[in-house]
């Protein structure tokens, strides 16, 4: 079983590897670059990197405390999104052995944080 997370970086690897020339997402504008899905699988290994510096230094963290501690206050949609985003996260470090959910929230396995680049590694060059 995938979670959401799971599948938005499998999807954007799939584009980086087609090496198309534009990309059509099914929303907003056409992309004229689809190789910039490299840097947005980048952007997601940074936070999950955050995440789990921020559980290294911490009692186990729930999504709202974790959502916190990456956003600060949110305003307007983000107030949705920003929950979101870190939930996906969290499933997906939980899924990869990074994290374990607890009656308290969310805790640090002892996989090492090293592991995150073979986890959301891109084959090919840019």
């Amino acid at each position: 079983m995938t979670d959401s997370l799971d599948r938005h970086v499998q999807s954007l690897t799939r584009i980086a590897e087609a090496n198309f020339s534009k990309a059509w997402p099914g929303h907003r504008a056409s992309i004229d670059d689809p190789t910039r899905s490299r840097g947005v699988i980048d952007r997601h290994r940074r936070r999950a990197r955050r995440i789990l510096e921020l559980l290294d230094s911490s009692d186990p963290m729930t999504t709202w405390k974790v959502t916190d501690a990456l956003f600060g206050e949110l305003n307007h949609a983000h107030i949705f999104i920003g929950p979101g985003e870190a939930h996906a996260h969290l499933e997906y470090l939980e899924r990869h052995g990074f994290v374990e959910q607890t009656t308290d929230g969310y805790r640090r396995t002892d996989r090492p944080a090293a592991a995150l680049e073979s986890v959301f590694d891109i084959t090919g060059e840019p």
